[in-house]
């Protein structure tokens, strides 16, 4: 399975992703890490 995401989802994804990294240095790049970490498991693992 791959995931793809919409262009609404991707916009929210990039303003998450802003957001964090203007709270504290690095957390940004550590979210994203965990959203594609989730993303591979749901893709390895789509039925649960």
């Amino acid at each position: 399975m791959i995931v793809r995401l919409l262009p609404a989802a991707q916009s929210e994804l990039d303003e998450a992703i802003h957001w964090y990294a203007q709270q504290a240095p690095g957390l940004g790049d550590s979210f994203l890490v965990e959203f594609l970490r989730t993303i591979q498991l749901i893709e390895r693992h789509p039925t649960g």
